[in-house]
């Protein structure tokens, strides 16, 4: 007799745990579901409407704020933010991407990524650059004549006259040779007078002109650094 109350007290026991946890599962269900749902309210009274597809999580309404009860943006972060290196294919599925590969910054816009440096800077295509690089940066080619650019390696940049009238009947690009502005140099000389002792005539010499030694080195030009000359592509 004493048996049979046992498994009877213990079967309503497992009866009303089981009854329980399936309350508590269902609770815990209904409030998943409100929670993640677009204007639910959980129990601290703020909305929560960030929604789960798969592994990803998304919001589709307001904005969001990290650092900032008054995000002002869609996001609006008070604090900074940090990127790292995306493997994936630059196309027009990520277009608007940014990544950070050894020190720049780099920005998919829909077809290639390209460096922020290059890309952003509102820098135009054709504006010619001086680097102290070994190689131009990305987006930009060497100005050295080749792929339409401008050669002006070995060259001073002189400023297009455009009608000025100081260096007439040049065009964009064309190149000048080295020259003098034409001058001239005074000099005075001394007649110089000898005595013939043949015949006792004094005699008087004279020199009109001569030319200087040679000095200098093989072109005119002012103290100066090289650097790589780039062209924006």
């Amino acid at each position: 007799m004493k048996l049979k109350k046992t498994k009877e007290f213990f079967s309503g026991n497992l009866k009303i745990l089981f009854l329980s946890i399936a309350i508590g599962l269902f609770a815990c269900a209904i409030a998943v579901f409100a929670f993640s749902s677009p204007g639910s309210q959980p129990p601290n009274g703020n909305p929560i409407f960030w929604l789960l597809s798969g592994t990803s999580m998304y919001y589709t309404a307001g904005n969001v704020g990290i650092g900032t009860t008054t995000p002002a943006a869609t996001l609006d972060v008070n604090g900074s933010i940090r990127t790292g290196n995306d493997v994936s294919v630059c196309s027009s599925t990520n277009a608007g991407a940014i990544k950070y590969i050894s020190g720049s910054f780099y920005g998919c816009n829909g077809t290639t990524w390209t460096a922020f440096a290059s890309a952003n800077s509102g820098v135009p295509a054709g504006e010619v650059a001086y680097f102290n690089l070994s190689s131009c940066p990305s987006g930009w080619i060497a100005a050295n004549g080749t792929n339409s650019t401008v050669d002006v390696r070995g060259e001073f940049i002189r400023g297009l006259d455009s009608g000025r009238g100081i260096d007439t009947g040049r065009v964009l690009a064309s190149w000048q040779t080295d020259d003098f502005k034409s001058h001239t140099h005074g000099y005075s000389h001394t007649n110089i007078g000898g005595h013939d002792g043949n015949n006792g005539m004094v005699v008087t010499y004279g020199m009109s002109s001569f030319t200087t030694d040679a000095t200098g080195g093989t072109e005119t030009r002012p103290r100066n650094v090289a650097l790589l000359a780039c062209q924006k592509q």
